[in-house]
């Protein structure tokens, strides 16, 4: 009941930095790591440091916390054996990654290796939650390089026809935050990355993912490794098709 009524707390937002000012960040993380709490327990407390994560005022007394030792310790949820805890985990990333003095600590910390694990997963909510982290992370050029270092595009391409929107999605515009970087682009078409980009270029739900696949697409299409496919010189041709008909209608 105790915890129920603090993570009900967290979620209004002029509550967050009064909370963590109040010192609930150790009562949190001993509740998560606690062998004699249930996961029931554990994936409140982490709801909790998650909604806590949004506020960026309250973003380096979490990195500060215990010796500096707060991102570390986020990272490591993200591998935990609960789903739910993990999926919170990953939110907390997602929310640290808008920060851009911390975007480039939580990669050097190891955040993208429980990451890529996550996207692995046969379950939706824990690809989405890892999928959404990855997005905000790619945000950063440096982290562009790293993520296609790490070879999760390969992995992020498996997932881009499962079938849910916003996984869908969330792989669409990290994908087109990763070809920003000149080294990624003939990784991306190596890997095929741009059939999931001409799918969403025509039918993607948002404005935002359309756009930004058209624009990717356009710069993919001019790499000379392009145009010796033929494969893609065919997709890349039927692409531009599309993109005059729909500009002829508008």
């Amino acid at each position: 009941m105790c915890l129920e009524t603090i993570y009900q707390l967290s979620q209004h937002p002029k509550n967050h930095t009064r909370m963590v000012k109040d010192n609930i960040l150790p009562a949190l993380f001993d509740v998560v790591h606690s062998s004699l709490k249930s996961n029931k327990h554990k994936t409140l407390a982490m709801k909790t440091i998650s909604e806590l994560c949004k506020h960026e005022g309250n973003h380096k007394k979490i990195m500060d916390f215990d010796q500096q030792s707060g991102i570390k310790r986020i990272i490591k949820l993200c591998e935990y054996y609960h789903d739910a805890v993990r999926i919170y985990a990953a939110k907390s990333v997602e929310f640290l990654a808008v920060n851009p003095f911390l975007v480039q600590k939580l990669t050097e910390e190891g955040v993208l290796d429980p990451l890529k694990d996550m996207i692995k997963s046969d379950k939706q909510n824990v690809v989405a939650a890892a999928v959404h982290a990855l997005c905000a992370l790619a945000r950063d050029s440096q982290n562009q390089v790293l993520i296609a270092r790490k070879n999760l595009i390969p992995h992020l391409l498996k997932k881009a026809n499962c079938g849910v929107d916003e996984i869908e999605q969330g792989i669409t515009l990290t994908l087109a935050l990763l070809a920003q970087s000149n080294i990624n682009r003939p990784k991306i078409m190596f890997h095929g990355g741009f059939k999931p980009l001409i799918y969403n270029a025509q039918y993607g739900k948002t404005d935002e993912v359309r756009k930004r696949s058209q624009s990717v697409l356009t710069s993919l299409f001019k790499l000379p490794g392009a145009k010796r496919d033929e494969l893609v010189r065919r997709a890349a041709n039927k692409f531009k098709e599309g993109l005059k008909m729909r500009r002829s209608k508008s």
